[in-house]
């Protein structure tokens, strides 16, 4: 007998073929999964504003690191019930593990390794501090093991066929959110979020001007690789740039408490990306619309913040020649990427 599996799980076959459980897996499990990256990424958005705002800090033992352990402990307690449930089952030890998480079940545990290992590092070197948080090697380890991580859902989604329902575009729009807001964390050092470059870095300051615009770039850079990998797979959600952007924007707002400008930026661009989407409606098939938007894509928010900076903190000290250059290198470095996505030798064959 065949028992139809539902959006929340996935049939399996029992060896005696006479019977048939559904595994654990779906939408439903997407989102526990995200709900344990939320509370994993709260904890981490706590750890980096402490590291800005509380110079004192000289103890790996604190409560924003009790959040965001307590959050990779969350995603292991649910991955090890899940894979326990769907062993009795009968599961194999692989196939009880939801489709799409099997690199996130191997890297969530390694996170606990990653985690001893950062409080002996902290306890023979010392806090980190500005860079330094984010060079540390068990740092590094610890973003290479999220990102994977949080990808998980992604990757179940991919592996699903058929096109996305509006349950499945929710779960892709949260994912990449979240992906996003640990790109920026990682880079929020060189990013726009946490700078008033163009209030702070006069012209004679060469190596501050430099920084400021390979800022501008790296960011433009970051958001259009993780859209056009996205894109390539699926149409994209309505609102999802406003989404993913706002809700990044709202947490790093935090750091250097710069509430009204870096909201505004996230969500003007997030606007104005999702409008261009629809409008242009870009894809292989229409290749001058699609690296158009690709030129969007990397000089939007750059071109947003220089314009939110000046209506609500005052004249940039900024040159005519920097301010607009800066966007269009972004523009120049998004064209570039475009054909990257989809190369010249591809434009026949779509």
């Amino acid at each position: 007998m065949t028992v139809q599996s539902s959006d929340l799980s996935r049939p399996l076959r029992l060896a005696d073929k006479s019977a048939e459980k559904a595994l654990i897996g779906g939408p439903a499990f997407d989102f526990l999964f995200l709900g344990g990256v939320v509370w994993f990424m709260t904890g981490s958005y706590l750890d980096a504003w402490a590291h800005n705002n509380i110079p004192s800090l000289e103890t790996f033992f604190t409560p924003w690191h009790g959040v965001l352990y307590s959050g990779v402990l969350a995603i292991a307690v649910l991955l090890t019930i899940t894979v326990v449930i769907n062993r009795q089952r009968g599961a194999s030890w692989l196939t009880a593990i939801p489709r799409g998480y099997e690199l996130s079940a191997f890297f969530v545990f390694m996170m606990f390794f990653v985690g001893v290992g950062d409080g002996a590092w902290h306890t023979l070197f010392g806090i980190e501090k500005n860079i330094d948080g984010v060079l540390s090697p068990t740092h590094i380890a610890a973003m290479l093991c999220t990102g994977i991580i949080i990808l998980g859902p992604y990757r179940a989604l991919s592996s699903r066929k058929g096109d996305l329902s509006r349950i499945d575009q929710l779960i892709l729009t949260l994912t990449i959110t979240s992906f996003l807001a640990l790109l920026t964390l990682i880079t929020q050092q060189a990013g726009v979020y946490t700078r008033l470059w163009p209030l702070t870095v006069p012209t004679s300051y060469v190596d501050g001007q430099l920084l400021a615009v390979v800022s501008f770039i790296l960011q433009g850079l970051l958001l259009t690789g993780v859209a056009l990998v996205t894109l390539r797979r699926w149409r994209l959600p309505i609102g999802f740039f406003t989404c993913a952007l706002t809700i990044v924007a709202i947490g790093m707002s935090f750091m250097q408490s710069l509430y009204l400008i870096d909201i505004l930026v996230g969500a003007v661009s997030g606007l104005l990306l999702d409008g261009s989407y629809r409008l242009l409606q870009p894809g292989p098939q229409r290749l001058p619309q699609f690296r158009l938007f690709c030129v969007l894509l990397c000089c939007t928010m750059s071109l947003v913040y220089l314009l939110v900076v000046r209506l609500v903190a005052g004249p940039l000290i900024w040159t005519i020649h920097l301010t607009f250059g800066v966007v269009a290198i972004c523009a120049m470095f998004g064209w570039l990427l475009s054909y990257v996505a989809v190369p010249p030798t591809q434009q026949s064959e779509a």
